[in-house]
């Protein structure tokens, strides 16, 4: 049996604390349901599974770039050796960076929306007062986030609960699922990770 470092913590606060946190998440359930219902899939025991679409506020430019499977599969490394192609075209310095496929060229698509994310999160049972949640995967389907980027937009979604003022120690901390699903669905997350450039084009890399 695994016991998280967030089970452990929890079990150090009184029960009345423990109550508190317990009808905060699901207060902060039953709102996240009634705006956004058809993204929250499941709620069982602090496992909490969202499906979560990225709606552009407009249409743009899509470049679907395909690389070989193990660039694709790789977890480790900073995510920005994959930015030059994906935000500028250049298909031959994402060649010499990356190892794409030097045969295909990137496809240029004009969409609003793309496939979406599939998120699973652990809320302890001191969330969201004294602990964070814990994103547990992130998944695009079709997958078109290489791992090494789902593994920085994981990282960045960790951060924004002590962003927004949570604290281990001193508590302070406030619900996030909110921020995390407006985050990822108005495509705000594909600045933050890399995959959209400042000329407005979004990068989606195949593999093959």
């Amino acid at each position: 049996m695994t016991i998280s470092l967030n089970d452990t913590k929890s079990s150090s606060y009184c029960e009345d604390d423990l109550e508190i946190c317990h009808e905060l998440q699901v207060e902060e359930w039953e709102v996240l349901q009634a705006i956004h219902p058809t993204i929250c899939t499941s709620n069982s025991d602090g496992a909490v599974r969202l499906e979560v679409p990225v709606e552009l506020d407009s249409e743009r430019q899509i470049e679907i770039v395909p690389i070989l499977h193990e660039s694709y599969n790789t977890t480790t490394g900073p995510a920005d050796p994959v930015q030059p192609a994906l935000l500028d075209s250049a298909a031959d310095k994402y060649e010499r960076s990356c190892n794409s496929i030097p045969t295909v060229s990137p496809i240029s698509v004009l969409l609003s929306n793309l496939p979406p994310l599939l998120l699973d999160i652990t809320l302890p049972p001191s969330y969201p007062t004294h602990s964070p949640a814990e994103v547990i995967a992130v998944r695009a389907v079709s997958g078109w986030v290489p791992p090494r980027m789902v593994e920085e937009m994981r990282r960045q979604m960790m951060e924004m609960w002590t962003d927004m003022g949570g604290d281990t120690v001193s508590g302070g901390g406030t619900g996030i699922l909110y921020t995390w699903v407006e985050w990822i669905r108005n495509g705000e997350f594909l600045t933050s990770i890399g995959l959209a450039g400042r000329n407005g084009r979004i990068g989606c890399v195949q593999a093959h």
